[in-house]
């Protein structure tokens, strides 16, 4: 059991590609190309906002907390 995980976290990159690649053919099968770019590019994009959201978010409580502890 240990040398299957210590081959899973080895290569665990291999196998999220390969997961990734049968999901988009699914998709590609299912629902045809340009609905399938369009799911891609909509998750690209939430991932992207989510992303600076985050940062934001954190820049400012940061900020927030600082000012806090200057103001003691």
């Amino acid at each position: 059991m240990e040398e299957i995980l210590l081959l899973l976290l080895k290569n665990y990159k291999k196998i999220l590609g390969t997961l990734i690649g049968f999901i988009i053919g699914c998709f590609l099968i299912n629902y045809g190309i340009l609905k399938t770019l369009l799911l891609i590019f909509c998750t690209g994009i939430g991932y992207f906002t989510q992303d600076i959201t985050n940062k934001k978010w954190k820049k400012m409580i940061i900020e927030k907390l600082t000012k806090k502890g200057e103001m003691k």
